[in-house]
């Protein structure tokens, strides 16, 4: 059996790539601020931990910090020293902490209620194994857009409710939006959500187990990659390994669809 599998260097080189292009001052922010006695508009509930990814110039995490926990990443140190300099020491709404950080390298296990971003664009290819280590470690992912990204991140939602189980949500919020014009206006957000299911987070984190195993070898048996997996190996079942390796092959195929082939590589199965 041939299965395609993400290709964590060539996603990697990718992000990398493309933040040193990144501007000093975001486009669009919020000015509509999340309030305790008001539903959030990101549908997280207050006090949430959460973890604000590609998060620019930080305006964006600024607004869910007014009611949540929020821990500010992004892969370049200088617009993350640039976020920090602007909302580091805000009294009405702490970001939590500051750290750069490149999504394709962050913990294997991430400590956090939910994640989140705003119009991610650097970041489209890897929204798939993002969403996956969302369903694993965490309640869900949200991404909020005013426009860029619709049509890639409308693939991504119904794939992971299809694969995985979760539940996939998205909705539109009307919030005060200035421009980098100045100009103040009631603007329509999507907010893309996927929340994890006990059954989600189950597949996930096996998914993310091989496909991390999957990264140096092209040919493999089962057999040795039941091994690789350890203990959770040994007691695995033929068709429970059969179903993940399927998955893979199809969230490989979505990040083909919404970026390149040269994202995947092949990988055969004997035995």
């Amino acid at each position: 059996m041939q299965i395609l599998v993400p290709n964590y260097r060539a996603l990697n080189a990718g992000v990398t790539r493309f933040y040193p292009h990144w501007g000093t001052k975001q486009d669009a922010y919020p000015t509509q601020r999340e309030r305790y006695d008001q539903p959030s508009y990101w549908s997280i509930p207050p006090k949430s931990k959460v973890l604000f990814f590609a998060g620019a110039a930080g305006d964006w995490a600024h607004e869910l910090a007014h009611t949540m926990e929020v821990h500010y990443t992004d892969a370049s140190k200088a617009m993350t020293q640039h976020a920090q300099t602007r909302f580091g020491d805000n009294r009405t709404a702490r970001i939590k902490s500051f750290r750069t950080a490149n999504a394709m390298r962050w913990p294997v296990k991430l400590e956090y209620d939910y994640l989140a971003s705003f119009e991610p664009a650097p970041l489209i290819e890897i929204i798939p194994l993002i969403t996956l280590r969302a369903l694993a470690h965490s309640k869900g992912i949200r991404i909020a857009r005013s426009g860029l990204l619709m049509d890639k991140l409308y693939k991504i939602g119904p794939k992971m409710k299809a694969l995985y189980a979760a539940n996939y949500l998205d909705h539109t919020s009307e919030m005060e939006i200035e421009d980098y014009t100045g100009r103040i206006g009631s603007k329509h957000v999507d907010i893309w959500s996927v929340n994890t299911t006990p059954e989600a987070k189950k597949r996930a984190e096996l998914d993310l187990k091989v496909i991390a195993l999957l990264q140096k070898h092209q040919t493999i048996s089962v057999k040795q990659l039941k091994e690789k997996l350890g203990s959770d190996g040994r007691n695995l079942k033929e068709n429970t390994l059969n179903a993940s390796l399927q998955r893979i092959n199809h969230i490989s195929k979505l990040i083909c669809d919404i970026s390149h082939e040269g994202n995947v590589h092949g990988v055969r199965l004997t035995g």
